[in-house]
C-alpha cells in the first residue's frame, strides 16, 4: 500500500529471511545460543508444545529480558541477535546448541534434538539479515524480544497458516522451495514488527504509525522525500493545522516534523550513494535539494562527510 511507511523502509532495504534448523525437543530440555556475531536477528516458530524464553542482550542499553512463556503458534523474534536461552521452564537448566549435533531430518533440514521423555516441542530456527537503512532506521527502535502470539484472531491465523506453509515447502523440497520459504520468512519478521506496534508502546516514528493523522505525513515523506515538506504541506497531508502537527509530532516521535523529514532526506541520499552510482547531482535532486552545492552543505552538516567522500568510505 502506498500510504504505509513501514513498506517504504523494508521496500528500500529487504529483510532477507530464512530457515536454518528445526529443534526437536523433549521435556525437560533447554537450548543457549551465544547470538549472532553479524548483528542478524533470530527467530523461532514454534510448532508444537510450549516453553520459555530468557534474552541476555549484549549491549548495556537494552536489559535482560523474560522469562517470556511462549505456546505453538507463536513467534518469538531476537532482532539484534542477543544471547539467549529457550527452555521447558522458566528456569530451567540448558546446554549450548552449538555443541549438539544436527544431523538432516526428513525435510532437509538439520535437526537438533535434546531432552528427555516428557512433552514434545518443535521448534522451526531462522535468521533474518538487514541491509543498512534497516539497521539505521528500523532496529534501533527495536527491544530485545519481540513476542507474537498465538490466539483467536487474524494474525493468529496469519500465523498458523504461514507456519504451515512453511512446514509444507519444507517437507516438498520441490523446485523453488528455497525461495518460498525465504519468501514466507520475511513476512514473519513483518507480521512480528506490526504486532509489535499494534500492542506495545512503540518508540520513535514507529510510534505515529499507530495514529493515522501522523502516519500520513510519514507515509507522504517517506514515499516522496523530495517533496514540498513545509510545515503547512505537512499539515495538509496529515489532515491538522500546522501547530497540532508539530506538537503531537513532537511529543510522539521526539523530534520536529522539519527535523525528521531532514533525517529521512539524508537516510536516503545515503542509501542511494551507497547503492546507485548516479551522480551527486541526481541524489540531491531525489532528496529536494536544488542545487548539487545545497545538498552537498546540508549533507556535510548532517553526516560529517561531503557526499563524495562518505560515498568512497562506504563502498
Amino acid at each position: 500500500m502506498s500510504d504505509d511507511p513501514l513498506r517504504v523502509v523494508l521496500d528500500r532495504d529487504s529483510v532477507q529471511g530464512s530457515v536454518f534448523c528445526r529443534a526437536e525437543l523433549g521435556a525437560p530440555w533447554g537450548l543457549r545460543t551465544s547470538g549472532m556475531d553479524d548483528g542478524a536477528a533470530i527467530f523461532h516458530a514454534i510448532v508444537r508444545g510450549a516453553g520459555w524464553v530468557r534474552v541476555s542482550p549484549d549491549s548495556e542499553e537494552r536489559p535482560a529480558v523474560g522469562p517470556i512463556p511462549w505456546r505453538a503458534g507463536d513467534i518469538v523474534v531476537i532482532p539484534h541477535g542477543d544471547p539467549h536461552v529457550m527452555s521447558h521452564s522458566p528456569d530451567g537448566a540448558s546446554v549450548p546448541i552449538a555443541e549438539l549435533d544436527s544431523p538432516p531430518g526428513t525435510d532437509g533440514l538439520p535437526c537438533v534434538r535434546q531432552g528427555g521423555d516428557g512433552p514434545a516441542t518443535s521448534i522451526l530456527c531462522g535468521t533474518f539479515h538487514f541491509g543498512p537503512m534497516a539497521r539505521e532506521v528500523l532496529l534501533p527502535h527495536l527491544p530485545a524480544v519481540l513476542h507474537t502470539r498465538a490466539g483467536d484472531g487474524p494474525t493468529a491465523v496469519w500465523l498458523d497458516t504461514t507456519l504451515r506453509m512453511i512446514g509444507a515447502e519444507l517437507r516438498a523440497d520441490q523446485p523453488g522451495s528455497e525461495a518460498v520459504v525465504t519468501r514466507l520468512a520475511d513476512v514473519l519478521f513483518i507480521q512480528a514488527v506490526r504486532d509489535w506496534i499494534a500492542h506495545t508502546d512503540a518508540a520513535g516514528w514507529l510510534a505515529a504509525l499507530r495514529d493515522p493523522q501522523l502516519s500520513r505525513a510519514l507515509a507522504a515523506v517517506h514515499g516522496d522525500p523530495g517533496g514540498d515538506w513545509t510545515a503547512a504541506t505537512q499539515a495538509r497531508r496529515a489532515g491538522m493545522s500546522r501547530s497540532l502537527l508539530y506538537t503531537r509530532f513532537t511529543a510522539v516521535v521526539g523530534e520536529s516534523p522539519a527535523a525528521y523529514v531532514l533525517r529521512w532526506r539524508m537516510q536516503c541520499a545515503r542509501e542511494q550513494l551507497r547503492k546507485e552510482r548516479t551522480s551527486v547531482a541526481a541524489v540531491a535532486e531525489h532528496v529536494g535539494y536544488g542545487s548539487e552545492a545545497a545538498f552537498s552543505r546540508a549533507f556535510k552538516r548532517h553526516v560529517g562527510l561531503s557526499p563524495s567522500v562518505w560515498r568512497a568510505r562506504a563502498g
